[in-house]
């Protein structure tokens, strides 16, 4: 896991976060009145091997999806020139457990979001010694910890300073506009978890469809993607589409995958090509019997989908 991703990690971990020298405040810096919008954060980011995707919430503010599921929530003030991220994420240290805040400077320069986090021992050093804004200083896990307990207005007012202070920013991470491959990556990951299950919703399915199609035209050599395409197109009820597109993929293996296997079979069954439709499962029965597969829980649900179809129990 790579550094600038790991401080996403440490804004869920109040210890980790202070003890990396962060800084944190039980009230927000935004208001309805103050926060702003910038849809050009609207995207795919990555740093090194690991992607995220930046979505507006429906709270006037922005969600980070880290794995298909939300990583945390932010919201965004404009300060003078500057435009602050006001990151919220839980806490154990209070009770009531109270939402807390940490506070990142950010700037997007051509494919770059830059974000520079609120926090250095000189700045702690002098909030201590002046008393200003209002904090206290909290031990976990033998970390002294300070958070900062002042107003909104407190805290706006704060920040200003800080953005004048040339050490009131630790640390600056850089995320990249995510490439053709990690975004069919991502886009070929989150067709499969649609049409993968049988219960899928139509209307998902026309999205995952979509998906597959964007996937494939960006990385049209990779066999994953015309299986997923396959299979958002067998969805959809387009067989002929769907046999076309896992033969492609079976092509470019060079060898029998049994995710094609299982929708070539059942593609073939829509068709009306029974007896190839049954050899086909037949063989796919064969290969799941291997050890491998034993455990590979997925794959044995698809294989069920393929034998409720083409050779249902009792008829």
């Amino acid at each position: 896991m790579s550094n600038a991703i790991r401080s996403f990690l440490f804004l869920l971990a109040p210890a980790i976060v202070f003890a990396d020298g962060g800084i944190a405040s039980l009230r927000p810096l935004y208001t309805p009145e103050t926060a702003v919008l910038n849809p050009a954060l609207v995207d795919l980011w990555v740093d090194g091997g690991t992607s995220f995707r930046i979505e507006p919430d429906d709270k006037a503010g922005y969600q980070v999806i880290l794995g298909g599921e939300q990583f945390l929530a932010f919201r965004l003030v404009q300060l003078g020139s500057e435009t602050i991220a006001d990151i919220v994420f839980p806490s154990k240290l209070f009770e009531p457990r109270l939402p807390m805040h940490r506070f990142g400077r950010i700037r997007l320069e051509g494919n770059a979001l830059l974000v520079d986090w609120l926090g250095s021992e000189e700045l702690e050093q002098r909030i201590v010694r002046s008393g200003s804004p209002r904090h206290e200083q909290v031990d976990a896990d033998g970390e002294d910890l300070l958070i900062l307990t002042g107003s909104t207005a407190e805290l706006q007012r704060f920040l200003l300073d800080c953005l004048k202070q040339p050490d009131a920013f630790k640390e600056s991470d850089k995320y990249e506009r995510a490439g053709p491959e990690p975004r069919a990556v991502e886009l070929n990951d989150r067709s499969w978890a649609v049409v993968s299950d049988r219960s899928a919703r139509p209307d998902a399915c026309a999205s995952a469809l979509k998906q597959a199609e964007e996937a494939v035209k960006l990385i049209p050599g990779d066999p994953n993607y015309w299986n997923t395409l396959g299979a958002a197109q067998y969805r959809a009820g387009r067989f002929s589409e769907a046999l076309a597109a896992i033969t492609r993929a079976g092509q470019l293996r060079k060898a029998d995958s049994p995710e094609d296997m299982v929708f070539r079979a059942m593609a073939h069954h829509q068709l009306g090509e029974k007896l190839e439709a049954k050899k086909l499962l037949g063989d796919l029965q064969k290969m799941l019997g291997d050890s491998r597969y034993r455990e590979d829980l997925d794959m044995l649900k698809l294989l069920h989908q393929a034998e409720d179809l083409i050779a249902p129990k009792g008829k």
